[in-house]
């Protein structure tokens, strides 16, 4: 046809428009794939999270006094417990005699350190020395000796059905 668009000049305009709309239909695919994957790789952790924690049931005795709070520090690994930088923390009202904490945990290998603030003043209080001038436990009742206890030696196993302990206190 002629040389200013005529036919074959509105061919390349059509044929311009087309692949326009089919590269954003492409783009638009692939973004909604992204989004709709991403989407669901968070649903299915926040739902597998829920789903995989197991009951832990700590029961503490000889807690001395309703006047301040046990601490519970948890410890995930080897590592953390080195670093004495707890992986996370849980603070139970004291109640005289035995105090129960139940913590939802997903299952694998854990310790604690446990110990009574009888004073309420939110940390753990030691001797001239560095031992513990309160109340304390670690898990699996192991005892404090001149050296830190290994993580192998206060570690316990949580399964898909939960695990219990049951902590005696040790008085400074």
């Amino acid at each position: 046809m002629d040389h200013h668009g005529g036919t074959e000049g509105t061919e390349k305009k059509r044929l311009a428009r087309r692949a326009r709309h089919s590269s954003s239909v492409v783009n638009l695919s692939l973004s909604t794939a992204i989004t709709a994957w991403v989407l669901s790789g968070l649903v299915l952790t926040l739902i597998s999270a829920g789903a995989f924690a197991a009951p832990v049931r700590i029961e503490i005795h000889g807690v001395v006094t309703s006047a301040g709070t046990v601490h519970i520090a948890l410890f995930h690994d080897e590592k953390s417990w080195e670093r004495q930088d707890a992986d996370s923390t849980v603070q139970v009202p004291a109640v005289p005699g035995t105090t129960v904490a139940v913590l939802d945990l997903p299952p694998g290998d854990y310790a604690f350190f446990i110990y009574d603030d009888v004073n309420g003043n939110g940390k753990l209080d030691k001797t001239l020395v560095g031992f513990p001038d309160e109340p304390y436990a670690f898990s699996n009742n192991v005892k404090l000796g001149f050296s830190q206890p290994s993580f192998s030696d206060l570690k316990f196993t949580v399964s898909a059905q939960g695990a219990n302990q049951v902590i005696r206190l040790v008085e400074p």
